[in-house]
């Protein structure tokens, strides 16, 4: 019994030493063959070494990685990456948990992809979309690298170069187009190092003539949108513009301006502190969205002082006539008091009632 218990000491200990000293380099074609299987098109990798030599969290080196682009999603490459490091558990790793811990990494080149039917390149080909963002990393260190992303199911098409260090943290900056509106996006935050387990704050925004969002709120950990508040405002030449943005199923409106105070806990939205104006019309209140089973359940409730069903419509929607504007004749009537809403549905808008004074 006593030399039992000594072998098997024996042989955990020779276990753990094998996992301190193992040359993960040596994996490199079983890698390409996962991420070929869960991208679903050829993965290649120029290179993978082990930086340290001993120990159980090991440092790897992966260099000249390629994942070419979707046939439907155009040309080119998905992902061009010239060299990351990466810090992992290798105890973890032996559960089937890989959480990279401290990343860095050096001209990255990212083209993403979603078409009209909201198919998006970066999602695993026959499994549902995933959600989550949140992350552990205890370091973030980006340098020459570029991120594209085109959307044909919003018209959003941008190009911005992102970087980070543990001194300057976040950023990203770039120019794009949404719904063929010039705009400049960035966004800042500082670096992950600092905040390790601490809310983390962060700026955004997007800016130009026809559509302007800034954000300034907290992510509840670094890098997790699952989670965070912040404290919007925005000017859009129309209603629509802003919606290609957040994406909530709303329409074409005369200009408008709006300041809200919002909290995300995934898949829940709340709007409070909403106030502002859509053409003549003034507006406060709020809203909550909870998208559950694939619907979204908005619940909320506006009030105006003077509130004119016609400004709910673009100027071109009004050159159209009554049928396009959902029935302008009652457009045209302004009315002061409270507008309501509650709807379970697809996000495609909101049933509402209104009651004036």
């Amino acid at each position: 019994m006593k030399i039992t218990g000594i072998v098997v000491a024996g042989v955990l200990v020779l276990g753990l030493i094998v996992l301190a000293a193992f040359p993960w380099g040596s994996l490199k074609g079983v890698i390409q063959r996962q991420l070929t299987a869960r991208f679903g098109r050829p993965v290649t990798i120029g290179g993978i070494e082990r930086v340290d030599t001993f120990g159980f969290n090991p440092t790897i080196r992966i260099t000249d990685v390629r994942i070419p682009q979707a046939e439907w999603a155009g040309t080119g490459d998905f992902v061009r990456l010239r060299e990351a490091e990466a810090t992992f558990s290798g105890l973890a790793l032996l559960k089937g948990a890989f959480g990279p811990r401290d990343v860095k990494a050096r001209g990255l080149r990212l083209v993403l992809v979603r078409d009209r039917n909201g198919r998006t390149n970066w999602e695993r080909p026959g499994k549902p979309k995933g959600g989550g963002s949140s992350t552990d990393l205890d370091g973030l260190t980006i340098s020459d690298s570029v991120i594209a992303y085109r959307d044909d199911k919003q018209d959003r098409f941008v190009t911005a170069r992102f970087a980070s260090d543990p001194v300057h943290g976040i950023r990203a900056a770039g120019n794009g187009t949404i719904r063929g509106a010039a705009v400049r996006i960035a966004v800042a935050g500082p670096s992950v190092e600092r905040f390790q387990g601490k809310p983390w704050p962060f700026t955004a925004s997007i800016d130009g003539d026809a559509l302007s969002i800034t954000a300034k709120g907290r992510m509840d950990h670094p890098l997790d949108t699952d989670a965070m508040e912040l404290d919007v405002t925005a000017r859009a030449t129309d209603l629509k513009l802003i919606d290609a943005v957040i994406e909530a199923g709303l329409f074409r409106t005369q200009p408008v301006s709006f300041s809200a105070h919002v909290r995300h806990d995934q898949p829940k939205w709340t709007v409070t502190q909403l106030k502002g104006v859509v053409g003549r019309s003034d507006f406060t209140g709020h809203v909550s969205v909870d998208k559950q089973d694939g619907r979204s359940k908005v619940d909320g409730a506006i009030v105006s002082r003077q509130f004119d069903f016609g400004d709910l419509a673009s100027d071109e929607g009004k050159a159209k006539g009554p049928r396009s504007n959902a029935q302008s004749a009652r457009g045209s009537c302004p009315i002061r008091g409270s507008i309501s809403a509650r709807s379970t549905r697809p996000t495609r808008g909101w049933r509402s009632g209104s009651s004036g004074s």
